[in-house]
């Protein structure tokens, strides 16, 4: 119990840290995260959370290779040992999003296409079919079959986009 708290702080300053820019603070908090939870497998779930709030630090340091690694590991624990709750399939999701966009930078867009349809098919899983949050990685892929020059399944992409975005709106009024 105590572990957990103590985690937890970690965790809650590195997030604060990193969404303020403070990325060395955020580093730091991160890695004593990880560090106060890496003996203990009953806080695997919170080791993980922290290993993908360290990639997301290091990629928004520009450090776009150690962030990579993280999340192929974040990925690759969960190949290992399943993502059965929703918040480690949305784990799982965010791991392989960033991952496919890091991809994108790099112009390896066959990779990145393979990893943000494999989040986008999660997400749907979590939130079904019509969702606000599944328009920006349906657009994001677009883009991407768009560069390979599939024309045909980039505007499939697109209008299922715009389709969200209709049926979102209409019940909203």
């Amino acid at each position: 119990m105590m572990m957990a708290k103590v985690w937890q702080i970690y965790d809650d300053i590195g997030y604060t840290a990193c969404t303020t820019g403070n990325y060395d603070l955020a580093e730091r908090m991160f890695t004593a995260a990880i560090e106060s939870c890496a003996s203990l497998t009953s806080m695997q779930e919170q080791k993980l959370k922290s290993l993908i709030g360290l990639a997301d630090t290091l990629l928004l340091r520009g450090q776009r290779a150690d962030g990579c690694r993280l999340y192929s590991r974040v990925i690759n624990i969960f190949a290992r040992t399943g993502a059965s709750t929703h918040h480690q399939r949305y784990m799982l999701a965010h791991a392989l999003e960033k991952l496919g966009y890091s991809r994108i930078e790099e112009q390896r867009h066959d990779d990145a296409l393979k990893l943000l349809q494999r989040s986008l098919r999660i997400l749907e899983n979590i939130y079904g079919g019509v969702h606000q949050s599944l328009v920006p990685r349906l657009l994001k892929i677009s883009l991407v079959h768009s560069q390979l020059r599939n024309t045909d399944e980039s505007l499939a992409y697109l209008n299922r986009a715009r389709s969200i975005q209709s049926a979102l709106q209409n019940t909203a009024s």
